[in-house]
């Protein structure tokens, strides 16, 4: 077989030059995995036998603020990656399978891909797949933003810029899982629904029926997935990014091609969701019935508009570690929400008449945009927290996402602006000034509320950065150059955000695997329990069983601890389970001390406890009791922890 000539490649990129974007994507995402690199913050010291040496890091520091991922979401994937299941897991808990992904039923497998994909650690190296199951949900942004916008026809300039925006927005960086794992979702699911219309209106090939067959199947297992992932941004971002696309499709000629490709991946994503509900119903019943999260409901408004339009200020704000006041960096990053509302807003000034094949998707994901922002911004009526479905976003969450989601209608309605015959200097200058201005009064109004340290100096460069780049963006002439700006601003922001980490840190290694086993000793076949945080996140991560830990929604084994309900309002909720040792108290004691968190507290000996298979316990300190037996002692997270077996 003879290789491509060199002229034969070149010649291929330049027939479509986001070809480009793929490729250059494609090799750091590999390269990324080879080499077990990732952006998590697991090299924290709480994390550590030994907070002085090698962690791993190589830029950055950690930050404790993304406690969810590191002590949270981390451990739980290592944990399915070292076991390969998810029994581990507290059967405090109904579901389990909420948390880790492993839930039952022939569907489940296919629609919680990640988690088994993580099974396959027994045979994969650890390092390799953590890092796989990290990045893949960026290169399937990157990839699939790059691939819709092509579809539209847009430059391939803007295609790969909005691409890169696409993982570079401030909540991207600061939700560093399940941010990009909703996005991730609602655009690979779109493209893959344009794929397989193109598939099926393309050459007429003995491949073309299974090719839309398997791309249709695809696209429903990730839509069939959406609801089930965090429902307060997979359902804005679909109703602006996913919905508009399938519009486009149906109303697209051949329409017979488009009501196919539409109706085969709405009936897979149909039969794939209710078969995953219907074979875990007691796991997503239960947690429609807990204190927390299940029985929330939000009435539209009170969010300014200052933060809805904050994202640029943000993400350079909180890269220079400046404080915030009364709110934390991850709830203070949102999307780039700016990028659209000035964008449209040019367009409408402009008076750029959109091409018949673009405007059924800008008006629907305009229209959604609108809808959602008035939900998010409008002072809304205490009734309205019993409409249904609008009642499960709450403001914030979908004021964070809608700049995410609406990045595809930016890419679209840029480049028809772009295609438009040229317009006076004096209109672009005005348009720049107009945005400069308005950034300039969201950066004070930032300043005066939850930006405290936001320099005057800081608010007008960034406000005339990102003018200069829009006013660039806008033009014929120097589009490209503008959407390299905008990148280089959104890059800035977020790149020192987050810790570039190589490896697992002392969650994998020798000294790990010594305490595991110390700890699996002293267990035996039994469960063991912690009274703090950072060793339920190691022992999560090995793979060990215990009773605390996360619980996703309450177990009937509750009642053990608990039989007349008194502590119910406590325990009844998704939270992190602890215990706190009391060898005095005759009954256990259960405490909410912040919503996502209970503590048990009881006596290590309590027979309620051994009923549940207690066999073993840690602590942060020295415990005293008839019936413990000292195993060990390990350093762990500042601190010394120390290990008993539970006699009899």
């Amino acid at each position: 077989m003879r290789l491509a000539e060199p002229r034969q490649f070149t010649d291929w990129i330049r027939s479509d030059a986001v070809r480009a974007w793929y490729l250059v994507v494609t090799i750091a995402f590999v390269a990324l995995v080879a080499l077990g690199i990732t952006t998590s913050s697991l090299g924290i010291s709480y994390l550590r036998f030994d907070p002085e040496s090698e962690s791993g890091l190589l830029v950055g520091e950690p930050l404790a603020i993304r406690s969810d991922e590191w002590m949270r979401n981390t451990p739980l994937r290592l944990g399915i990656i070292h076991t390969g299941d998810d029994e581990y897991v507290t059967p405090l808990t109904e579901g389990a399978s909420l948390l880790t992904g492993l839930q039952a039923g022939p569907a489940a497998s296919v629609v919680f891909f990640d988690g088994t994909i993580a099974r396959l650690g027994p045979v994969v190296p650890d390092r390799q797949l953590f890092a796989l199951l990290w990045w893949l949900p960026f290169y399937g942004i990157a990839i699939s933003v790059a691939y819709i916008l092509r579809f539209f026809r847009v430059r391939p300039a803007i295609a790969a810029g909005t691409a890169a925006l696409s993982v570079l927005a401030p909540a991207i960086a600061w939700w560093s899982l399940v941010a990009p794992m909703n996005v991730a979702l609602v655009m690979s699911s779109a493209a893959l629904m344009v794929w397989a219309y193109r598939t099926l209106t393309g050459p007429h090939t003995r491949w073309r029926i299974p090719l839309v067959a398997v791309s249709a199947f695809a696209s429903g297992v990730l839509l069939a997935r959406m609801p089930l992932a965090y429902p307060p941004w997979g359902i804005p971002l679909g109703l602006i990014a996913l919905a508009p696309i399938a519009v486009a499709l149906l109303w697209r000629r051949p329409h017979r091609a488009g009501f196919i490709v539409v109706g085969l991946v709405s009936l897979f994503a149909l039969v794939l969701f209710a078969d995953v509900v219907l074979e875990n119903y007691a796991a997503y019943a239960g947690i429609a019935d807990t204190a927390y999260p299940g029985v929330r409901r939000s009435a539209g408004g009170g969010v300014s508009l200052s933060y809805f339009l904050s994202a640029h200020f943000a993400g350079a704000y909180m890269a220079d570690d400046l404080p915030l006041a009364g709110i934390n960096q991850s709830e203070m990053a949102t999307g780039l929400t700016l990028l659209s509302v000035v964008i449209l807003g040019y367009a409408v000034a402009s008076r750029t008449k959109l091409s018949e094949d673009v405007q059924p998707f800008v008006y629907t994901s305009a229209g959604a945009l609108v809808a959602l922002s008035a939900w998010a911004l409008l002072p809304w009526p205490a009734w309205s927290a019993s409409i249904p479905i609008l009642n499960l976003l709450p403001p914030i969450r979908v004021a964070q996402v809608v700049g995410m989601g609406s990045l595809l209608l930016f890419g679209v309605v840029l480049d028809q602006v772009v295609g438009q015959s040229e317009r006076g200097r004096l209109f672009s200058a005005l348009a720049a000034l107009l945005v400069a201005l308005s950034m300039v009064v969201v950066g004070f109004s930032l300043r005066s509320t939850s930006m405290p340290d936001l320099t005057t100096t800081m608010i007008f460069l960034i406000a005339a950065v990102v003018a200069l780049s829009v006013a660039a963006s806008v033009d014929r002439r120097y589009y490209a150059a503008g959407m390299a700006g905008l990148v280089a601003v959104s890059l800035l922001a977020t790149w020192l955000t987050n810790p570039v980490m190589a490896g697992l840190g002392d969650l994998r290694g020798g000294q790990f695997e010594a305490v595991r086993d110390l700890l699996s000793t002293a267990t035996g076949d039994g469960y063991m329990a912690a009274d703090d945080m950072f060793t339920n996140s190691m022992t999560e991560a090995a793979g060990l069983k215990s009773l605390s830990g996360e619980q996703a929604t309450p177990s009937e084994q509750w009642l053990v601890l608990d039989p007349d309900r008194e502590y119910m309002p406590a325990w009844n909720r998704g939270a992190i389970v602890l215990f706190e040792w009391n060898p005095d108290l005759t009954s256990p004691i259960i405490e909410t001390p912040q919503a996502d968190v209970l503590i048990v507290r009881a006596s290590p000996c309590d027979e309620r406890l051994g009923a549940l298979g207690l066999s073993a316990i840690t602590s942060v300190g020295v415990v005293e009791a008839p019936c413990l037996v000292a195993i060990g002692q390990f350093d762990w997270g500042q601190g010394s922890r120390w290990v008993y077996s539970i006699d009899g």
